[in-house]
C-alpha cells in the first residue's frame, strides 16, 4: 500500500556489518547537531523505548534541514523503530510523538505525507498503528489541500478496517474524515453522498451521541434530493441519524421533503413548496431542478401502478399541458426511470419496466413471487426436456 513510490532517499543507510543500538542512536542524534532547542541526549543505559521517545518528540526540528537529510533521518528512525519490542508500554507514546512531529507544520506537505506513508508501511498488515497513521494521512491531506493523493486508496478502506480489527467508534471517526475529504474535493458529488451514508450508518453500531450527526444527516438528505442519479433513498430514511431530523425543530422540513422525494408525487411537492416558499433556497436547493426531478419520479410511480398510461393521466399528474407529455416521457426513459414505448396514435404510453422508488416488504414479496414462478418454469422446462429425451431413447430401442 503506497500513496507514494519509494526513492533511494527513503531507504535507511547502509552500515558495515550490523549496527549496534548505540551506533544507531548516535547516528540519529547527529541529525540534531546545531539545531537550537534540540534535546536528544540519550544516556548509555537508556532503553530503545527511551531513546525513541526522546527522538520522536524532537523529530519536528529535523525539518529545518535539507530534504535529503529529513528523509534520511526518518528512514533511519523507522529502521530503529523496528527494534522496539511489540507491545512495549511506551509504544503508543512513540507513535503519537512521531505522527505529531511529522504533521506539526503544513509546509513541505508532500514530503510530510510521503514520510507518513513510509511510517504506515513499517507496521504489519494487522497492526493497530496502521489505523492511527492512515487517519493522520487523511486529516493532513485535508488540511493541506492534497485530497487527490488519498482518494485512489479510499475504495480499499472497508477491507483495511477489517484488517486492522477497527472498533465501530474507530470506523465512525475515520469515515467522518473521509466525508470531510470528499466534501472538500467536491461537495455535490455522488461519492460524497455515498460516504455520508456510510458514516451515518456507523451510528447504528455505536453509543456516541447521535446529535453529532445532524449536520451530516442534513447534507445527506439535501444531496439525495439534489442529485439527478439518486432515484431511491428509502434506505436513508431507515437510519437513526436521519430519523432524528423528523422531530428536530430546525430540520424537520428537510425530513418531510426527503420523505416526499422517497415515494410521493408532484402534487405533494407542489403543496409543500406553497406552504414553505423559501425553504428550498434556504438549503441551497433549486426549485426548478427539484420540480423537474419530482416530476420524473412521479412518472415512475404511476408507471408502477399502471402499465398503460394515457397522456391525459400523465399531464394531470405532472400538472403540465398534454403537448409536453412526450418530452417528459423521453426524459424519464433517458434517466433510466422507465422503459416504455410511445403509442402516439392513441395518446398513450406502454410501460415495459419501471424503477422502484421504494423497496420494502411488498417489493420483496413481489420479487419472491417472480423468482418462484421462474423456478417453476425452469423445472417444467427441464421435465419436458427429460420427457422428450426418454421418448427418443425408447424409439431407438424399438
Amino acid at each position: 500500500f503506497f500513496f507514494f513510490s519509494y526513492s533511494p532517499l527513503d531507504m535507511p543507510p547502509i552500515f558495515i556489518g550490523l549496527p549496534s543500538t548505540g551506533e544507531q542512536i548516535d547516528s540519529l542524534c547527529s541529525y540534531f547537531d546545531g539545531i537550537e532547542g534540540a534535546n536528544v541526549e540519550v544516556s548509555e543505559s537508556a532503553s530503545i523505548a527511551e531513546a525513541l521517545v526522546k527522538l520522536s518528540s524532537n523529530a519536528h526540528l529535523v525539518f529545518s534541514r535539507e530534504e535529503k537529510d529529513i528523509r534520511a533521518f526518518f528512514a533511519e528512525f523507522c529502521a530503529f523503530l523496528q527494534k522496539l519490542r511489540e507491545g512495549d508500554s511506551r509504544e503508543n507514546e512513540i507513535i503519537d510523538n512521531t505522527i505529531s512531529s511529522i504533521t506539526k507544520s503544513t509546509d513541505q506537505a508532500i514530503l510530510r505525507l510521503s514520510l507518513l506513508n513510509n511510517l504506515y508501511n513499517v507496521f504489519s498488515t494487522a497492526s493497530k498503528f496502521r489505523y492511527n497513521v492512515f487517519l493522520s494521512i487523511l486529516n493532513f491531506a485535508i488540511e493541506t489541500d492534497n485530497t487527490k493523493i488519498v482518494i485512489p486508496v479510499l475504495p480499499q478502506l472497508k477491507s483495511l478496517l477489517e484488517q486492522w480489527n477497527s472498533t465501530p467508534e474507530q470506523k465512525q471517526t475515520i469515515y467522518k474524515s473521509v466525508c470531510e475529504l470528499y466534501k472538500k474535493n467536491n461537495p455535490s458529488s455522488f461519492v460524497y453522498y455515498e460516504a455520508l451514508k456510510v458514516y451515518l450508518k456507523t451510528f447504528e453500531e455505536t453509543n456516541n451521541e447521535i446529535s453529532e450527526s445532524i449536520p451530516s444527516s442534513v447534507e445527506a438528505a439535501v444531496l439525495a434530493i439534489k442529485l439527478d442519479n439518486i432515484h431511491q433513498c428509502d434506505d436513508l430514511l431507515e437510519l437513526k441519524a436521519i430519523e432524528q431530523l423528523k422531530n428536530d425543530d430546525k430540520h424537520s422540513k428537510i425530513y418531510q421533503l426527503l420523505e416526499l422525494f422517497t415515494g410521493q408525487k408532484f402534487d405533494s411537492f407542489d403543496e409543500f413548496t406553497t406552504k414553505n416558499p423559501e425553504f428550498l433556497e434556504s438549503v441551497n436547493l433549486s426549485s426548478t431542478d427539484c420540480s423537474k426531478k419530482i416530476k420524473l419520479l412521479s412518472i415512475a410511480t404511476i408507471a408502477e401502478e399502471n402499465r398503460e398510461l394515457s397522456y391525459a393521466k400523465i399531464a394531470e399528474t405532472l400538472k403540465v399541458d398534454v403537448s409536453e407529455v412526450e418530452l417528459w416521457i423521453i426524459s424519464a426513459i433517458s434517466a433510466g426511470l422507465i422503459d416504455a414505448k410511445l403509442d402516439q396514435a392513441n395518446d398513450r404510453v406502454l410501460i415495459r419496466q419501471c424503477a422502484k422508488r421504494v423497496f420494502g416488504d411488498d417489493q420483496w414479496k413481489q420479487l419472491q413471487t417472480k423468482l418462484n414462478n421462474w423456478k417453476a418454469n425452469v423445472q417444467n422446462m427441464l421435465a419436458n426436456v427429460e420427457s422428450v429425451t426418454e421418448e427418443k431413447e425408447e424409439d431407438k430401442e424399438n
